[in-house]
């Protein structure tokens, strides 16, 4: 599995799925904050859902990515 390297990376690996048919994104307990936020925010702009396994980002943090 691809390990982000940051927010740049998080946008370009959600612009490759979703350019080959990817639909949805799934992000595990160890993904930081602001690749995260890029992600979600990448795939937001193309219709995309990300779920995900936020167990390394707090309760807040998460409610500031929707925004």
């Amino acid at each position: 599995m691809h390990q982000l390297t940051g927010p740049d990376d998080a946008r370009r690996m959600v612009n490759i799925w979703a350019d080959q048919g990817a639909t949805s994104f799934k992000a595990y307990m160890t993904s930081r904050a602001p690749e995260l936020r890029a992600a979600v925010e990448e795939a937001h702009k193309r219709g995309l859902k990300v779920t995900g396994h936020l167990c390394s980002i707090g309760y807040r943090e998460q409610r500031r990515l929707h925004r």
